[in-house]
């Protein structure tokens, strides 16, 4: 559902709107690091198939993690769980 198909009356029941964002667990995603014994962000991105650039943007915030990381990160670290390593946070924007 889009934006364009809420009513007003479904509107007037939303003060705001929320959408979903993915974020990394920062100190489980470094333990996993640790414990499968990638000695540097470049094994780790070689491991997980993106730029090492991209792992310090998505872990500093300032990147979501798309697909292709998430997916790598799960290749690299299994038996590790998407709820390991990664939660879904609700972003509230106001209007």
């Amino acid at each position: 559902m889009t934006e364009q198909d809420v009513t007003p009356e479904q509107n007037e029941r939303r003060p705001g709107t929320s959408r979903y964002t993915v974020k990394v667990r920062v100190v489980k995603f470094d333990r996993y690091m640790r414990l499968a014994k990638f000695d540097s962000i470049y094994a780790l991105a070689d491991a997980m198939g993106v730029h090492r650039s991209t792992i310090g943007r998505v872990m500093e915030g300032r990147l979501q993690p798309g697909a292709a990381f998430i997916a790598g990160a799960l290749t690299a670290f299994a038996p590790a769980s998407f709820t390991e390593l990664f939660e879904v946070v609700e972003e509230v924007r106001v209007r």
